[in-house]
């Protein structure tokens, strides 16, 4: 802390005299290393953040893909039961009046 001080103290900062402050290695380096350690911390705080949102938006998209296998399934089970013989044979019977032939009605055609 002398180092940074001893800076400082050097020139007189409040009437503008930048140029006359000396750095020496000790100084640059100690404030470089800070620097460097000042952005560190920063950038691990925005990385956590932006882990956490997408997290959140993971969490958001499994509940989505869960509730369309729920709909999935649902609607694999009413093609299951439109598709029935017995549903096909009702709906023929009482919407167009439709009959399974008998053997004597049925005309079998070969191609040539």
């Amino acid at each position: 802390m002398n180092a940074a001080a001893r800076t400082f103290t050097q020139a007189n900062l409040f009437r503008h005299e930048w140029t006359k402050i000396t750095f020496s290695k000790y100084t640059l380096s100690l404030t470089v290393l800070l620097l460097c350690i000042l952005v560190s911390a920063l950038s691990l705080v925005y990385v956590k953040n932006l882990q956490r949102q997408h997290f959140n938006e993971l969490e958001i998209f499994q509940s989505q893909a869960d509730q369309l296998k729920i709909e999935w399934q649902q609607l694999l089970v009413e093609q299951g039961t439109w598709t029935a013989p017995a549903n096909i044979y009702d709906i023929a019977d009482q919407n167009f009046m439709m009959v399974v032939p008998q053997a004597d009605e049925m005309v079998i055609l070969y191609s040539s």
